[in-house]
């Protein structure tokens, strides 16, 4: 997963890239799809679904996460 991350945020660094078509992304999109499709099963399903990824100062609640990437709203 941190690979992942790490791969996908560094696209966003490039020329304006939102990194939406990189395998990353679809990588990510893939596996939080699969997660809410399993999660929400016999339930009401939902629209859809975002990600984010964040930064923590880990043990320290003194200092808030940094969010550095939140994905666009993915359709189900």
């Amino acid at each position: 997963m941190h690979d992942l991350c790490d791969q996908l945020t560094r696209q966003l660094g490039l020329l304006g890239d939102d990194g939406t078509d990189s395998p990353a992304y679809a990588l990510m999109r893939g596996l939080v799809r699969r997660h809410v499709c399993r999660a929400t099963a016999g339930g009401v399903s939902p629209r859809g679904f975002q990600f984010v990824i964040a930064r923590s100062s880990g043990y320290d609640e003194r200092e808030e996460p940094e969010y550095v990437y939140l994905s666009r709203f993915e359709p189900l």
